[in-house]
């Protein structure tokens, strides 16, 4: 059995602004009570929150090492129709990781995360006919294979 836990940030006023209706004390205590119940425990973070830098998403992936969840799933941040993300991005649209940079992110995240832990997934998918933004998440296994191609070539 697996547990997954939608962590996406340990920002709280990041989290306060997406609505996430918990504090990351709550997500902590969950992790501790299932670890306690041997219980096998996953994190999702994501990447390109608004107003997230990457030193923020490097903190959320150190604090995940500190945790020493047995797997992470790291996305990029994914504007979808009917969403309330997608009302506030389509009145007063804001910053949005570019490929680039998201495999830049990633894999210093990656850098930073137990070599033990499992990572169970390096970018999400989204429907496409409801994917407001980014659209360059559509591709992929070209994002997955620039990063294992950046991994190489920085030798990581």
């Amino acid at each position: 059995i697996t547990i997954e836990l939608g962590l996406q940030s340990i920002h709280e006023s990041t989290m306060i602004n997406l609505n996430r209706n918990h504090s990351l004390d709550c997500l902590v205590n969950a992790v501790l009570a299932l670890k306690k119940a041997n219980i096998r425990t996953c994190l999702h973070i994501i990447n390109g929150l608004p107003n997230e830098n990457t030193t923020m998403m490097l903190d959320t992936a150190k604090f995940v090492a500190k945790l020493n969840v047995d797997g992470i799933k790291i996305h990029m941040l994914h504007i979808i129709n009917d969403a309330i993300l997608a009302d506030i991005y389509q009145k007063q649209p804001f910053s949005l990781l570019n490929e680039k940079e998201y495999v830049q992110t990633v894999i210093k995240q990656l850098e930073i995360l137990p070599k033990k832990m499992v990572i169970e997934r390096l970018t999400g998918d989204a429907i496409k006919d409801n994917l407001i933004a980014p659209l360059w998440t559509l591709k992929k296994t070209i994002v997955l294979n620039d990063i294992a191609k950046e991994m190489v070539k920085q030798d990581t």
